[in-house]
């Protein structure tokens, strides 16, 4: 069945969209999902644009082998295929990925730059802000490791170690859940930390049905965010439609393990130091 797990005494609804006051920047480019040879087509010597896909495998390599990064980095799919467009496009082999550390600091210095969320012009002054965040199979390697940091347990804080999108719409992230799912509440008391990297290209309001059939309305999670696990529940059960391209949506239940989040701090990264190992590794 539906139930509600810590339901903030009063909740934000509406956000005002950013892309009119020109914040969006990279960040444009982390919502586009670019063919590869496209993505060359288009590239200079010193410049690609930014792969979300590419990026991630980099930062979630960096996290689960630390030291053997330069050594499993090649064994990921994507990045192999990213690699062999980029050679069939005359680009050294290194180069394509060395042009993404460049994006990832472009992109964590950009997300520095955003308002935070209690200066945001027509942002709702108080209240807390609810996000949701859907895991596939894929991130299964990230609890395991989380895990046997002791960091799944309530009271522990988690610090992002990658970039991390987290949706408004609750059926959105379950959409893209396995077997875990993220609720992260940021408490009225901490919204004046919390940067508003609102992604989505207009006004949205929660409580507007029309509103509620976008697929994504997302915000964009730094690294080095820092949230607190305040509550586990295990066989959490939503049903959730599922848009279709034609005709009404359908329907779909799914049971996750819920972990309900408190936001607490963007903690302050070295970024030259944190990328030093892939940085070296594409040289």
């Amino acid at each position: 069945m539906d139930i509600d797990i810590l339901e903030p005494r009063e909740r934000v609804t509406y956000f005002p969209s950013l892309t009119k006051e020109g914040w969006m920047d990279i960040t444009r480019e982390w919502m586009q999902d670019t063919d590869f040879d496209d993505l060359f087509d288009s590239a200079e010597d010193d410049k690609i644009d930014l792969s979300y896909q590419i990026v991630t495998a980099i930062l979630l390599t960096l996290f689960k082998y630390e030291r053997d990064f330069k050594r499993e980095i090649y064994k990921v799919p994507v990045v192999l295929e990213y690699v062999k467009e980029g050679i069939e496009a005359d680009f050294d082999e290194k180069l394509p990925l060395k042009l993404q550390i460049d994006n990832i600091k472009e992109l964590f210095y950009t997300l520095i730059r955003y308002p935070v969320s209690t200066r945001v012009p027509r942002l709702p002054k108080s209240g807390e802000v609810v996000l949701y965040r859907g895991f596939r199979k894929s991130y299964d390697f990230l609890f395991d490791k989380l895990d046997s940091m002791n960091k799944l347990q309530v009271g522990k804080e988690v610090t992002l170690p990658t970039f991390m999108s987290a949706s408004l719409l609750e059926d959105t992230a379950m959409r893209f859940s396995d077997r875990f799912m993220w609720k992260i509440i940021v408490p009225e008391e901490n919204r004046g930390k919390f940067k508003y990297t609102n992604l989505y290209d207009d006004n949205f309001n929660i409580e507007r049905e029309v509103d509620l059939q976008n697929s994504e309305v997302e915000f964009l999670l730094n690294i080095g965010t820092v949230l607190k696990c305040t509550e586990i529940v295990y066989n959490y059960e939503r049903t959730f439609p599922i848009p279709m391209i034609q005709g009404d949506p359908i329907y779909q239940t799914k049971n996750v393990t819920m972990f309900v989040y408190e936001f607490q701090r963007h903690k302050r990264v070295n970024i030259d130091k944190f990328l030093e190992i892939p940085t070296q590794a594409f040289e």
